[in-house]
């Protein structure tokens, strides 16, 4: 082999060990479920008290607060329930009214084959929902269901999503009972939105640099958001994280947060800023000493033997 192509050979060698290392790891794809019950009467949620899941509206969704616990219901519960819901205290409260139930959950900006298996009792009649898509054969009384896990790739999309009951009350008692399975594939758990959880404030930690403001509110379901651009003199911002030393990376532009956090500005100096992955938390400093020492060796290696 000549020496032209040892010294091709050994940058290979190099560009293909930067290359290996390099590459980022991701976390295995599964199914991801979350089982919501409206609602359950427990040792920490009693009777008449408000239910951690459900919002209700009694204004056409002007203003929400959290959904009571109202108890038993002569027309029974949907299996793993034992409570009822209603948007006053007892089932006798928003009677003869038009009433709004909502339950809200952050979807992964990855995912695939998503299905909802859904059952719900209402008094006395409801259509529900899923982003404005009818989930419910237009307006059903009492009892009903999806008999199933039913596709609803159609309806659902990566960031906040919402099921919504809208309840006409034709007197007596009022109120519905549900329960609710999202299933889906992705490498990141579906997140529940608690009643009262608006607005989320981001709040920002410069660590040792400076920034703009201190933080942002951020209601759900409005578009994301651009986070602020720290300043520290003489270093180099690496982004922002969920860790003041290590954590992950978030997206700096379009930012939809899903609860109230704080997110810590990452710096390096100059003469070590490391190469960093972008919105994945790794750094490749180690991998590019890695590569660059294999180009170097194999250097020093082909121009010996071309003077030898």
């Amino acid at each position: 082999m000549t020496s032209g192509r040892k010294l091709v050979a050994a940058l290979l060698l190099g560009l293909m060990t930067l290359s290996f290392f390099a590459t980022p790891s991701s976390a295995a794809v599964s199914t991801q479920t979350v089982t919501i019950l409206g609602g359950v009467i427990d040792e920490t949620h009693a009777l008449g008290s408000e239910d951690p899941y459900t919002e209700t509206s009694s204004d056409g969704g002007v203003t929400w607060h959290p959904a009571y616990l109202v108890g038993e219901h002569p027309w029974g519960f949907v299996e793993g329930t034992n409570s009822w819901l209603n948007c006053g205290p007892t089932l006798e409260d928003c009677l003869n009214q038009t009433s709004l139930y909502r339950y809200r959950f952050h979807v992964p900006d990855t995912y695939s084959s998503p299905t909802l298996d859904a059952a719900f009792i209402v008094d006395n009649l409801g259509v529900i929902t899923l982003n404005g898509a009818e989930i419910s054969p237009g307006q059903v009384a009492g009892n009903w269901n999806t008999g199933g896990p039913i596709d609803v790739a159609s309806m659902l999309h990566s960031g906040w999503n919402e099921i919504q009951v809208t309840l006409v009350d034709q007197g007596g008692l009022a109120g519905i009972n549900y329960r609710l399975v999202i299933s889906l594939q992705s490498d990141e758990e579906v997140i529940v939105a608690p009643p009262g959880s608006e607005p989320i404030q981001v709040s920002y930690n410069a660590n040792g640099g400076s920034v703009s403001k201190l933080s942002d509110l951020y209601n759900i379901g409005d578009p994301g958001f651009n986070l602020p651009t720290p300043q520290r003199l003489g270093w180099i911002f690496l982004g922002w994280f969920t860790d003041p030393l290590e954590g992950q990376q978030v997206w700096e532009t379009n930012y939809v947060p899903t609860s109230t956090s704080t997110l810590h500005a990452h710096w390096a100096a100059p003469e070590s800023a490391p190469v960093d992955l972008a919105n994945t938390g790794g750094d490749v400093t180690w991998p590019l000493v890695a590569g660059l020492s294999c180009i170097s060796v194999g250097l020093v290696l082909a121009l010996r033997r071309r003077q030898n």
